[in-house]
Parts: C-alpha cells; sequence; structure tokens
C-alpha cells in the first residue's frame, strides 16, 4: 500500500509554503512538534520539510527541502515514469 507523507513544522515558512499542495497531492502532514507516531524517527527525518513515499511501510523515494511546488509535483511525477 502506498503511503504518502509530509514531515514539517508550523514554525517553517517552506513546510507552511507546501503544505496546500501536498495535501492536494494526497499527503499526509505530519508536524514534527505533534508527532506521536514516530514518524520522524523511523524514516530518519534530518531536514524540513521532507516528503516520503512508501510501500508497505518502506521508504521508495524522499525528498528534502524543496524549494517550490513544482518540485514536488515533478517528484511525484518521477513515480509514475
Amino acid at each position: 500500500m502506498i503511503e504518502k507523507y509530509m514531515i514539517g513544522a508550523t514554525w517553517c515558512s517552506k513546510c507552511q509554503a507546501l503544505k496546500k499542495t501536498a495535501e492536494d497531492l494526497g499527503f499526509i502532514y505530519i508536524d514534527t512538534d505533534e508527532d506521536c507516531t514516530n514518524t520522524v524517527e523511523r524514516y530518519n527525518v534530518k531536514a524540513l520539510p521532507t516528503f516520503i513515499i512508501t510501500d508497505g511501510g518502506v521508504p521508495i523515494k524522499i525528498l528534502e527541502q524543496p524549494s517550490t511546488n513544482e518540485e514536488l509535483l515533478q517528484f511525484c511525477n518521477s513515480l509514475f515514469v
């Protein structure tokens, strides 16, 4: 089962700028300050925002610190190439 996560924080301006697009693309938003699922530790997140696409809980694609919505869209579209 494919799952998509956006790891971000309310204090991160890049995270807030990309959050709406990420949600429109089906990403589940996880705030690092409120992460009770240990997703940050499980996927060893080191930068914000981080986008992770998993298949059965195994990361198949990771994008760290994209600067634009276009970069996020390209990341998602590259799955289907």
